[in-house]
């Protein structure tokens, strides 16, 4: 119903029920405000589609010859099949990146930040821990990192020294996002934790302070500076991470 009510599809009676629960319920605005956001998000990443001139496959003359030519033989079963699963999943991956977003602290630029906070998560779980393939450079080749990263963001790529905070740089690797290329450092501590630090150029820039932010099991920090965001993210203990944050905001300002 949370999701009905943000994308406005109740009716007057249901929409006054919720409105009440939200009233007296902090933690289900919060939940619903972080939903709104992210569709304000995807509407931002996409909204160059609206520029784009509509194909010639999906002109009305040929969405009509194609009706006409389905109707002319029944439909399969794998086409409807299809359609539920497209359905259903597209449901579901909305529930899940909304509640993703909900610990987001609510003084935070709702879109960027809160898109530069959940990238930098998913790539933490896809390829911090990796065992194999966590970096594509390696720590001794740092030059040839600082040159390849340059390139692909398209700005100078800072490799932070943390040893002072305990932390030795393992590597990084570039990542795809909707917005451009995004560069992530992985470093290691002597008890073999793992941290990252992920980068990328923000299509809009907000300046943004440091925050924190917490993601299921993952905590950290997100910043903007120079229309530049920074995420720090491990899935240790967030005080711990406080200092190698801040040292890395005040080297990335170099």
């Amino acid at each position: 119903m949370l999701h009905a009510y943000v994308d406005d599809r109740l009716d007057a009676e249901q929409r006054a029920e919720v409105n009440r629960r939200l009233a007296a319920d902090p933690g289900l605005r919060q939940r619903v405000e972080a939903w709104r956001a992210q569709n304000a998000t995807l509407r931002d990443a996409l909204s160059f589609k609206l520029r784009q001139p509509v194909p010639p496959s999906l002109s009305l003359a040929a969405l009509t010859e194609a009706r006409l030519r389905r109707t002319a033989r029944p439909a399969t079963h794998w086409r409807i099949a299809a359609g539920l699963v497209l359905a259903l999943g597209l449901g579901g991956a909305g529930g899940w990146f909304g509640h993703e977003m909900m610990p987001f602290n609510r003084m935070m630029p709702p879109n960027e930040i809160a898109l530069l906070g959940l990238e930098s998560a998913s790539a933490y779980r896809v390829f911090a821990n990796d065992p194999a393939r966590a970096i594509e450079v390696g720590s001794t080749d740092r030059a040839e990192m600082t040159t390849w990263m340059g390139q692909k963001l398209g700005r100078r790529v800072v490799l932070p020294d943390l040893a002072p905070v305990g932390y030795r740089l393992l590597g990084g690797r570039v990542l795809s996002t909707v917005s451009g290329a995004a560069a992530m450092l992985i470093y290691e501590n002597a008890a073999r934790d793992r941290m990252t630090l992920y980068v990328r150029p923000m299509r809009l820039g907000r300046e943004a302070e440091m925050q924190p932010i917490d993601l299921q099991a993952l905590e950290g920090y997100a910043w903007i500076n120079r229309q530049i965001g920074y995420s720090v993210i491990s899935d240790g203990d967030r005080d711990l991470l406080r200092p190698v944050a801040h040292l890395i905001r005040d080297e990335m300002k170099l």
